[in-house]
């Protein structure tokens, strides 16, 4: 059976959520942790049962893109082809595209600080979903605030660390 480079992905993918969700599962509470609502491995249990499932999802349906896929489904099961298709399927990605949101993330880590969560996480949201192709920049621009807000809210209230949510400037 060949599997596309999409199922590799997906394959290590899952392997990695198995051990993300075993290492959450043996996390060992403090005393007074034991009967707090929301466990320091709440969160990490159900995102590794999520990825778990989503990968099973990936793995087991059949991808039906055009109306000819069951023949590739069956082509997918004789062994005689070569690598170069597979050389082929890495080279359709942009790799610039990638290199770019790559120095996007390194740009993010060095600026949060300086410019606080909430301008910094906006900002990034919003290049990097421009760069990924969306053109619509007053909904980039409302999704990305309000996303982010909801985001740093939950963070400040429902788990209680502090993010610094403005620029290093307006602090003592």
């Amino acid at each position: 059976m060949r599997l596309s480079l999409e199922k590799y992905i997906t394959l290590f993918i899952l392997i990695l959520s198995v051990i993300y969700a075993w290492e959450a599962l043996v996390y060992e509470l403090l005393p007074y942790e034991e009967f707090v609502v929301f466990k320091p491995n709440t969160f990490p249990i159900g995102l590794s049962i999520g990825s778990i499932f989503l990968c099973c999802v990936i793995l087991l349906v059949p991808k039906k893109q055009e109306a000819g896929y069951l023949e590739r489904s069956k082509k997918a099961f004789d062994t005689s082809s070569t690598s170069s298709e597979d050389k082929a399927e890495v080279k359709k990605y942009d790799i610039r595209t990638m290199y770019a949101l790559i120095g996007l993330m390194l740009l993010y880590t060095f600026f949060i600080r300086r410019l606080g969560f909430l301008l910094s996480t906006s900002l990034f949201l919003f290049f990097a979903a421009y760069l990924l192709g969306e053109r619509k920049l007053l909904k980039l621009f409302f999704i990305s605030v309000i996303s982010v807000s909801v985001i740093w809210y939950l963070v400040e209230v429902l788990l209680s660390i502090y993010l610094s949510p403005w620029p290093m400037l307006f602090h003592k």
